[in-house]
């Protein structure tokens, strides 16, 4: 078996397919050609007529003149607002700004603001204690207090508490009281 695999091999030629194909290697392209064509009616052709027109004269010494002289020009500008005015004066000389000065007549600008509203006077409630310390009773009263602070200033008082009493430094008695005031702002100085 090996022999006819052998002889095979090199006796039998392979058989090889063989595909013919043209292959070109220019592009094609479309050309214009020009073509004349007999027109059957006369065309009127425009004719270039050249007229002798004057040349300016060129003075070189009076662009040079003019070049090297100094011209002094005024501007004038307004603000918005009718705040003023800036007035410039510039030296021009070789196509540049040599000087420049200005004068300005400018208002001050006014910002008005409103003053801040003062507070809104109202009136006022006040609690609290009070009390009045002795040597004999070493604690004489005990009591709370209302106050009421009108718009005007003006002050009023409603409280009670107990009054304490000793008789002889040990034995007392409390006794229950009712208090009650009136007080006025008193303008020293004038502000």
């Amino acid at each position: 078996m090996v022999g006819v695999i052998i002889f095979l091999q090199f006796f039998v030629p392979p058989q090889i397919q063989i595909e013919e194909k043209l292959i070109y290697d220019t592009i094609p392209q479309e050309l214009i050609y020009e073509v004349e064509v007999e027109v059957p009616y006369e065309v009127e052709v425009e004719k270039i007529v050249e007229v002798p027109a004057q040349t300016p004269l060129v003075d070189t010494a009076f662009i040079l003149k003019n070049f090297y002289l100094k011209n002094f020009v005024q501007d004038t500008i307004t603000l918005s607002n009718n705040q003023g005015v800036i007035y410039l004066f510039d030296t021009i000389s070789q196509n540049n700004v040599v000087a420049r000065k200005f004068t300005a007549n400018i208002k001050p600008k006014i910002v008005r603001e409103p003053a801040p509203e003062p507070p809104k006077v109202r009136n006022q409630v006040y609690v609290g204690l009070n009390g009045a310390l002795s040597h004999q009773d070493w604690v004489n009263s005990l009591g709370t207090s209302i106050l009421l602070k009108t718009k005007d200033d003006k002050i009023f008082q409603l409280g009670g508490g107990v009054a304490n009493r000793t008789f002889d430094g040990i034995t007392g008695s409390f006794t229950p009281y009712v208090t009650g005031g009136a007080y006025w702002k008193i303008r020293i100085r004038k502000d």
